[in-house]
């Protein structure tokens, strides 16, 4: 039964193809022949046109000539002569326009007889101008014969009118016949079309209503698999912020026992540094040395703070702000850093942006400590950083895009890890600091990169 319904479709697809080439011959054929025939009309009617215009065009000369032979004006003397030439010209252009038609033959006989009455006319107005310009017999005899002349070409003329009417009336009697029979080649295409469409139609009427509620069927079941899939895409989108949190609160944590367990040995040392310092020789290497140890506990209980303040959540003085304005200010703060790195910076602010409830001064650090390194990631006098706001799922997002380096999944998994850095400089709790603040505001930072191609750093917080 499936082989029988594939070669029905195989049959039908090749029937409709030569039916489809069938009509696309007879339209070419039926367009061409049509061309040629109205290129044969038309150029029958303009041969008429011509014809009459030369007729018209002699009598005007021959007007002229009688003119100056009355009056001896020499104006009649000019307009037969300019009468001259375009007769002459009209004699080649028909000569040139009949040369293969049934009027060939006629053409010879019209040529002579149109030079004959130009050269008749010629003597006439030669013996008027030998004569002092007085008529005379001869003269009179010479004006009768090319009159004479004139009628015999008004009767060729005539005659080859009526041969290229006939000839018109030929042409559009076969373009009839054509297209009579063109008609009934379409419509007997069409016919068949017709049958076959209906053929096609009742065989497989009950496959299609199948097929229709298969299809159906499966469109119900893929909305719901979208619907699903959606679902988990926000469940793991939620689970991910989750973790997030869960993760800085671990370290956090880990941050502050740390911090505990350190400065408690860190002050023994000092006080014992303080006392070593009163008992012992104070000679230049005893005091480089206790220096020594002094600086670095300064410098390790430093650290610890850095660590606490970059992985607590901090207290917020809450307002309302529009964060374009909020980027701007940043923007003004980081101008230094990127006139220095040549960095090209691209606005691509919402303006129907709500405001945000932050504390403003802390959410332009993190703010600026994004950008900062961002600006350290670029390559030199090719970088560009994009600032894209926009409103997404009921919260303000904020994209800082730029096209350096990139980072590889391994770095991104563990870049706002406190003390993490890939830079020669830093102490790698910049990006910790932006998380803490952004988190801190019941926000979210995320970072998408690849390598070689820029790094996104997405940020969310909730409007006002």
């Amino acid at each position: 039964m499936k082989f029988s319904a594939d070669r029905k479709k195989r049959i039908g697809y090749l029937t409709a193809f030569v039916l489809l080439i069938i009509s696309y011959l007879l339209v070419f054929i039926t367009t061409n022949i049509l061309l040629k025939q109205t290129q044969k009309v038309n150029q029958s009617k303009e041969n008429i046109s011509n014809l009459e215009i030369l007729f018209s065009s002699l009598k005007d000369v021959e007007n002229n000539y009688q003119g100056y032979l009355i009056s001896a004006n020499p104006q009649s003397l000019f307009n037969f002569r300019k009468g001259k030439l375009r007769v002459a010209s009209l004699i080649n252009l028909i000569d040139f326009s009949c040369k293969h038609t049934v009027n060939f033959e006629n053409l010879n006989k019209l040529s002579e007889s149109t030079n004959q009455a130009l050269k008749t006319f010629d003597a006439g107005i030669n013996q008027f101008n030998d004569a002092n310009k007085i008529v005379n017999d001869t003269i009179k005899n010479i004006s009768y014969k090319g009159s004479s002349i004139t009628y015999l070409i008004k009767g060729q003329i005539a005659y080859m009118q009526s041969l290229e009417r006939d000839l018109i009336q030929k042409d559009v009697s076969a373009t009839k016949s054509i297209f009579s029979i063109l008609k009934i080649i379409n419509f007997s295409s069409l016919i068949i079309a017709i049958l076959i469409a209906l053929y096609f139609m009742i065989s497989y009427s009950k496959k299609n209503n199948v097929r229709r509620t298969t299809d159906d069927q499966t469109l119900v079941y893929r909305k719901l698999l979208e619907q699903r899939i959606e679902e988990l895409n926000t469940n793991n989108k939620e689970l991910k912020e989750v973790k997030s949190m869960e993760k800085f609160t671990a370290t956090g944590r880990m941050a502050r026992l740390i911090a505990h367990e350190v400065r408690n040995p860190l002050t023994n040392i000092g006080l014992a540094n303080d006392q070593l310092k009163d008992g012992v020789e104070p000679n230049e290497e005893n005091l480089m040395l206790m220096d020594m140890i002094k600086r670095n506990g300064e410098r390790i209980n430093h650290l610890l703070g850095d660590l606490l303040n970059a992985t607590k959540f901090v207290e917020l003085n809450l307002s309302k702000f529009a964060i374009n304005d909020l980027l701007d200010e940043v923007l003004l703060m980081a101008k230094d850093r990127i006139d220095l790195s040549n960095t090209k910076i691209i606005k691509r602010y919402s303006h129907n942006m709500c405001d945000v409830l932050v504390d403003g001064d802390k959410i332009k650090i993190a703010f600026l400590n994004v950008i900062l390194n961002s600006i350290e990631a670029l390559i030199d006098d090719e970088g560009k950083i994009e600032i894209i706001t926009c409103n997404s799922h009921n919260m303000c997002k904020v994209i800082f895009r730029d096209n350096g380096i990139g980072m590889n999944k391994e770095i991104v998994s563990m870049i706002f890890e406190p003390f993490f850095t890939i830079k020669h400089k830093g102490n790698g709790l910049g990006l910790t600091n932006a998380q803490n603040i952004i988190l801190s505001h019941k926000g979210y930072i995320n970072v998408t990169s690849e390598v070689g191609k820029g790094s996104d750093f997405i940020i969310k917080l909730n409007f006002a």
